[in-house]
């Protein structure tokens, strides 16, 4: 929260010494004449901003449609507490202009925006993170590596008790739903599981979900990763689990969660 106050202070002291600088020209005044009032309400709605960002996506989770929400709930919070912070710095009453709806709407709309930016962007910095010396057993088949995101994936073992699940189409009589890319938890919903995942409808409809249960006294080896960036909104950056073989006895298959 700390780090939330001084970027809002910060943001708001900026923009009233760029617009000083753009009316009167690069001079003292320029950094002095401010409304200190209004910085106060930034390091404010900052600080809440922040904690309120933090609790949205502890709750709604991660995913980009989860981020956006969070981020929306975010600055309709910090903009509200920005204006009450500066009516009582500046002597006002603290509820003077609250709740407009032209300002939650815009600082709703421009919180939104920014953590879907921000979640896009990791996305694509986790896929830009290409190494040479990428941590994949020897045994990694060379045509799975692209599948991780900077072709990294780290040896595991998943032991007694780990349930796993896995995405894909309609499983048809004869058919086997043994796949061997699977997730640590099942997606809240298409958009994500698409999303995070980066699984494009071309290659999987994504109309049931299998469950993956190790007996107690058991173990499977595998791999773990984030998935790689596949092109437009198939960002990628969730964990993802490559597992060689899987026993069919195992696994269950239901529908989606969604």
């Amino acid at each position: 929260m700390p780090v939330g106050a001084l970027i809002g202070a910060g943001v708001t002291y900026g923009f009233q010494v760029a617009a000083n600088i753009s009316q009167n020209g690069l001079n003292v005044q320029a950094f002095t004449e401010v409304n200190w009032a209004a910085v106060g309400g930034g390091a404010v709605a900052g600080a809440v901003g922040v904690a309120t960002f933090g609790v949205g996506t502890a709750v709604m989770g991660t995913g980009l449609g989860a981020t956006v929400a969070a981020g929306a709930i975010s600055g309709a919070v910090s903009g509200q507490t920005a204006r009450a912070t500066e009516n009582v710095l500046s002597g006002q009453d603290v509820t003077a202009g609250l709740g407009n709806p032209g300002e939650l709407i815009r600082d709703a709309v421009i919180g939104g925006g920014l953590a879907a930016t921000g979640r896009i962007a990791a996305g694509f910095l986790a896929q830009s993170r290409t190494s040479l010396t990428a941590h994949y057993g020897e045994a990694l088949p060379a045509r799975i590596r692209p599948a991780f995101s900077g072709w990294q994936a780290e040896a595991a073992e998943f032991g007694g008790g780990t349930k796993l699940y896995r995405i894909h189409n309609i499983v048809q009589t004869g058919e086997e739903p043994y796949g061997r890319w699977w997730l640590l938890e099942p997606p809240s919903s298409e958009v994500q599981f698409r999303i995070d995942y980066a699984v494009r409808p071309e290659w999987n409809a994504a109309q049931q979900m299998s469950t993956l249960t190790i007996p107690q006294d058991a173990t499977l080896q595998g791999w773990v990763g984030r998935a790689a960036y596949q092109g437009g909104i198939y960002v990628g950056g969730g964990v993802q689990v490559y597992l060689p073989e899987v026993p069919r006895h195992w696994v269950t298959t239901g529908p989606v969660p969604w």
